[in-house]
């Protein structure tokens, strides 16, 4: 029983840990790139 606790909460901390990195990876790449997220970028950077 116990390790099937352990294993839900390894995997949902992986699971947000991977999340926050391709958030962040993808803010980088999407950065001056003609892409909707790009643009909102540039929109929030100009104001």
């Amino acid at each position: 029983m116990w390790y099937f606790l352990v294993l839900l909460l390894f995997y949902l901390f992986l699971t947000w840990l991977s999340e926050r990195g391709f958030g962040a990876l993808s803010t980088r790449l999407s950065r001056g790139q003609a892409t909707a997220e790009g643009a909102r970028l540039r929109r929030g950077a100009a104001a």
